[in-house]
């Protein structure tokens, strides 16, 4: 692993604190890529080729996981009539990690797969995990300013 790629792998463990302390059931999304990154760490499993089963099922699975926490996060209103924010937080957090296994599933296609041969978005993963433990740890206020 180089150096970016356990950097990523470390900031996996805060968000996941930080899921537990603000959204719960994001934390449910997140466990799958800790499962796959202490695999990779303690080398139990060889998934460096693209086609090893754990690189498509992880960001899918982490995509369900992260949909399902964002339609919990943000609900219909029946009297309002609109899509009404339960915990802004949660709710754009989950976009966030719904947004970053979308490019984990294209850098498994054979075209990017075979021209770059090793996991070229790693800067975007780590800048898209630094987002997700702002959005998480800033206060609800700034959260709303911000959406």
């Amino acid at each position: 692993m180089t150096p970016a790629e356990s950097l990523a792998s470390f900031l996996l463990l805060p968000i996941l604190l930080a899921c537990l302390w603000r959204a719960r059931l994001l934390a449910l999304a997140i466990l799958p890529p800790l499962g796959l990154a202490l695999v990779q760490v303690f080398d139990l499993v060889d998934t460096s080729s693209a086609g090893h089963p754990a690189r498509w099922v992880v960001p899918v699975s982490c995509a369900g996981l992260a949909g399902l926490a964002m339609a919990w996060a943000s609900i219909w209103s029946r009297r309002e009539g609109r899509w009404r924010m339960r915990d802004p937080r949660a709710a754009i957090a989950s976009l966030l990690v719904l947004g970053s296994c979308a490019p984990d599933l294209l850098a498994l296609h054979p075209f990017f797969w075979a021209r770059f041969a090793e996991w070229s978005l790693v800067p975007l993963q780590i800048a898209v995990e630094l987002t997700i433990l702002v959005v998480l740890s800033a206060p609800e206020r700034w959260v709303l300013r911000w959406a």
